[in-house]
């Protein structure tokens, strides 16, 4: 099983919509809240998170997160499992057509990250 898949596995399309909607930080993702349940995740699927996320923002954007998390492993690690979530949220919820129609997050827009002139940036506080 890859990280795709135990995802796909761990979350209903209900859950999808919420996490597309809200962000992880919404709890929604309630096998993912604890720094416990991420890191552990982060080590089992670490190669198949990198290159998603590399596939679709670059390894730059992986190297801003670590900064972002000022070099703390547990954080960056909880940030990095939290982005591939919701990219995957956002990839189901795309596929089956289930955002709610007053959706404020957008696919590049979540708790941790933004768009500004079509590039992925985090969010200032």
């Amino acid at each position: 099983m890859n990280a795709i898949e135990a995802i796909k596995e761990t979350y209903s399309p209900e859950d999808f919509k919420e996490i597309a909607n809200h962000g992880c930080q919404s709890g929604v993702c309630s096998q993912h809240i604890y720094y416990g349940d991420t890191i552990k995740f982060f080590d089992t699927y670490e190669e198949d998170i990198f290159d998603h996320i590399v596939c679709n923002y670059g390894t730059e954007f992986l190297v801003e997160m670590f900064e972002k998390a000022d070099a703390s492993l547990t954080h960056y690690k909880n940030d990095v499992v939290w982005c591939f979530i919701e990219m995957i949220a956002f990839e189901v919820a795309d596929a089956m057509e289930i955002y709610h129609e007053e959706c404020t997050v957008q696919p590049s827009d979540t708790h941790m990250y933004k768009t500004e002139d079509g590039e992925l940036v985090y969010r200032n506080a």
